[in-house]
């Protein structure tokens, strides 16, 4: 059954988190109904509930709350019965953390904010340190994996804030001889170690779930909600979180650009593959009817399958347990449009394949301007939750606007962590403001570039250790010809040199001065401090005063390599200034052997798969425009030149009404399609 994840891309999942405020509230629910509902759109796997965030489990438990309106009922046994004889594969759904009734119960399991709170809105939590709770999980899952399911989705595996229970406090205590701290400052080596606490005992938790399911069912497979990983350092996850979970999956809610990263990062994290990437029927989990229609559904499953992953749809029962048909005929023809594709992916189990690695630093993903800030003045003005599209962290927003010119460009890349042992593969890695930096990760990136890679790094990369020490400089200074003055420019500030004029950064960025670096811009601020609320320049905005003498670009010779500096987080904006700079600046300084020649408009997404079970290579084309329906891109063309060791022998078959020829050495493959409305994937054959 573990392996069931392997053969299925086309994913459903029905939301279930029903109170009893009412009595019709799931008196509906007929499992016969949904499973001929599930059956109408085709997907192969279907994630079914058996305890919901309000900790109403969905079968009659010995340790937990069953749904009262279900009168005794097993309705979760039952639909997984039928979904197993109706050839689709079960798969149970439980949450963690997330458990309004445990909570409610037991006084002793809840965290604690430091205001006290114990609740955010609607939702209670529990803490996972807490001895008793932890064990009523073990309890409910040894009755959830006693069914016939072939894995179970671990959801809300994370923290909804920083807990100051009694387990946390004693806990941390005694294993680190400190009080927790209440005040966010990232450069205050007390509070890092909470933060990398709070990550390593998330991840203890983690791996007792997974073992409690291993220890009854070997067999069966175990996922963690990993979606957290876009959000950044308040939940709690870092790059190890993952390992717990047989593949990488999440839910989100960001749009085309936050999945077109996304399917990347699940793809760099994923422990097998395919990852699974969910996706909302609705616009968000917080609306139950705006259902989305059929070409952002379409364009949205289809990003993820060119990225070689399995799509999960998302709905949501209603209060009285019925399901709408409607719905699932959408998702059905959704399906019914992909089929011919998902067969394709299906069959050749495939793999990302590029030179160009975007880095994505976990330990990194923190927010520096809530230094000095009390939790207490942060709770009363934040909320965070793994449904946020985009999150206020300056480093993540420069991964994702830095993804975006590599679209824009049509630029093969693949996320590249800290996990990643082997770097020979890659001509150039991108690390955007990367800030916390192991000893181990700064080696292998620096013995990269000194046998022939190419760095490009922003703004403040490597400044800091996993525990908060920094020696004052980069580790990287030797790679980047550049040293750090200790200093920062304000919140307004520009790249200036007389090819690309000013270009603005919206945020603090480091000063450097160049050791051995060739500098090409230099740093220019405003005539005045931006917050003088009586002197400036100009009322409205905050010109550019002169340059002065600290670098805002560099290249570096290193070794056999090159290292590119550029000194702000400008590649966060998505004007088209700063987004015209990027594409410049990787235009002239990115290396990569995959080259592409294409008519098509930024819209086309262009990725490369390698089938893992044969010698077989899949380009694919992603149409998903920010107008939908699509508008049919006609006469598209792309000439694509592979590295030798992708060399081709000949075209297999292209679904899509593609032409395709190849040169005699194998290495450039000239494509034509006449018409492309959202996915065309095209299937060569390796030289051997």
């Amino acid at each position: 059954m573990k392996s069931w994840f392997k053969k299925s891309y086309a994913r459903v999942l029905v939301d279930n988190h029903i109170t009893e405020d009412d009595t019709v509230f799931m008196t509906k629910f007929d499992p016969q109904q949904y499973v001929k509902t599930i059956l109408s759109n085709g997907c192969e796997v279907c994630m079914v509930y058996a305890c919901c965030h309000n900790g109403n489990c969905y079968y009659p438990s010995k340790v937990g709350h069953t749904h009262k309106n279900i009168n005794g009922r097993d309705i979760f046994g039952q639909t997984i019965s039928l979904l197993k004889d109706s050839g689709v594969t079960p798969i149970a759904y439980y949450t963690v953390v997330w458990h309004n009734q445990a909570a409610k119960d037991n006084p002793a399991w809840r965290l604690y904010d430091a205001r006290g709170s114990f609740r955010s809105g609607r939702y209670w939590h529990c803490c996972l340190n807490n001895a008793e709770y932890r064990e009523f999980t073990r309890e409910q899952i040894r009755e959830i994996v006693s069914y016939d399911v072939a894995g179970i989705f671990i959801d809300m595996t994370f923290w909804p804030g920083i807990c100051y229970c009694s387990s946390c406090r004693e806990r941390f205590k005694k294993e680190c001889g400190l009080e927790m701290s209440t005040r966010i400052d990232w450069r205050d080596k007390n509070w890092v170690l909470l933060q990398r606490t709070r990550e390593r005992w998330l991840n203890e938790f983690a791996a007792f779930l997974t073992e409690c399911v291993r220890q009854q069912k070997p067999e069966m497979s175990v996922v963690h909600q990993f979606s957290p990983a876009l959000i950044g350092w308040y939940l709690g996850l870092d790059s190890s979180f993952s390992l717990n979970s047989d593949y990488a999956s999440g839910d989100f809610y960001g749009g085309k650009y936050q999945q077109r990263l996304g399917t990347k990062v699940m793809s760099a994290f994923s422990a097998k593959i395919p990852f699974e990437f969910m996706t909302s029927r609705c616009v968000n989990l917080y609306d139950h009817t705006s259902t989305k229609s059929e070409d952002e559904l379409l364009c949205s499953a289809a990003t993820t399958l060119a990225n070689g992953g399995a799509y999960l749809f998302i709905d949501a029962i209603n209060p009285d347990g019925t399901l709408e048909q409607q719905v699932h005929s959408r998702l059905g023809a959704v399906n019914s449009i992909l089929k011919p594709y998902t067969v394709r992916i299906q069959a050749a189990r495939p793999m990302l394949v590029s030179d160009v690695g975007l880095y994505f630093s976990m330990a990194s993903y923190i927010e520096p301007k809530l230094n000095g800030t009390d939790l207490f003045e942060f709770l009363g003005k934040t909320s965070i939750s793994n449904m946020e599209s985009v999150t206020d962290i300056r480093s993540l927003k420069e991964v994702l606007g830095t993804s975006i010119v590599l679209n824009q460009l049509h630029q093969l890349y693949q996320v590249v962590n800290d996990k990643c042992d082997d770097l020979s593969s890659f001509k150039t890695i991108i690390i955007n403001n990367a800030m916390t930096m192991s000893a181990s990760e700064v080696d292998r990136l620096r013995s990269f570039v000194k046998t022939g890679g190419t760095l490009i790094i922003t703004g403040e990369t490597s400044l800091y250790t996993p525990d908060g020490s920094s020696s004052g400089d980069f580790a990287f200074a030797d790679v980047m010809g550049i040293s750090f003055t200790g200093r920062k420019t304000g919140r307004v500030n520009y790249l200036s040199n007389s090819e690309d004029g000013y270009v603005m950064c919206d945020y603090p960025s480091p000063l450097v001065k160049a050791t051995t670096a060739t500098v090409l811009a230099h740093v220019s601020k405003p005539f005045t401090d931006p917050d003088d609320r009586d002197h400036y320049a100009s009322i409205h905005s905050n010109p550019p005063a002169p340059a002065g003498d600290c670098v805002a670009l560099s290249v570096n010779k290193f070794g056999k390599g090159m290292c590119v500096y550029v000194y702000s987080t400008l590649m966060a904006l998505r004007n088209n200034a700063q987004q015209y700079f990027t594409a410049k600046l990787f235009k002239t300084y990115l290396k990569s052997d995959f080259q592409v020649d294409t008519n098509a408009p930024a819209c086309v997404e262009f990725t490369i798969l390698q089938s893992t079970v044969n010698n077989n290579l899949l380009i694919c084309f992603t149409n998903f425009q920010d107008e939908l329906p699509n508008i049919a891109i006609t006469d598209f063309k792309a000439t694509i030149k592979l590295p030798a060791k992708f060399a081709v022998s000949k075209s297999l078959d292209s679904i899509g009404k593609a032409d395709v020829t190849i040169s005699g050495d194998g290495q450039t493959v000239n494509i034509s399609v006449s018409r492309l409305e959202t996915i065309a994937i095209i299937e060569l054959e390796l030289i051997k």
